[in-house]
C-alpha cells in the first residue's frame, strides 16, 4: 500500500478491510461445505481442502523464495505469478458460479 498512500491509517483500515473478508470468505466457505456435503464424509473432504490450502502455500512460498525476485526489479515477476493464478482461480469460479446454489 505504500505505493498508493503513506498514510498509517489508511494502511491499518485496509488490513482491518482485508481481515474481515478473510473471516467472512471463510465462514461462507464452511457453511457452503457444511450444507452442500453429507455429515459422514465432511471430515475427509475437509482434511483434502486443508491439504491443497497447505500444498499450495508451500509451492508459493518455494516459487517465491527464489532468489531471483529478491534480485532488482524481479519482484513484478512474482506479482504477475499471483495474479496469473488469481485470474485461473477467478476464471474456475466465475464457470461454475450457477453449480454454487445457496439452499
Amino acid at each position: 500500500l505504500q505505493v498508493v498512500t503513506r498514510s498509517d491509517y489508511i494502511f491499518y483500515v485496509s488490513l482491518l478491510l482485508f481481515g474481515l473478508a478473510n473471516a467472512g470468505t471463510r465462514v461462507l466457505r464452511v457453511n457452503y461445505l457444511f450444507r452442500t456435503i453429507p455429515n459422514t464424509i465432511y471430515g475427509r473432504t475437509n482434511s483434502v481442502f486443508n491439504m491443497a490450502n497447505i500444498a499450495m502455500r508451500i509451492a508459493f512460498l518455494t516459487v517465491f523464495a527464489i532468489p531471483f525476485f529478491t534480485v532488482s526489479n524481479n519482484v513484478v515477476y512474482a506479482l504477475s505469478l499471483l495474479t496469473l493464478f488469481l485470474v485461473t482461480a477467478a476464471t474456475v469460479l466465475i464457470r461454475y458460479y450457477r453449480k454454487f446454489v445457496y439452499y
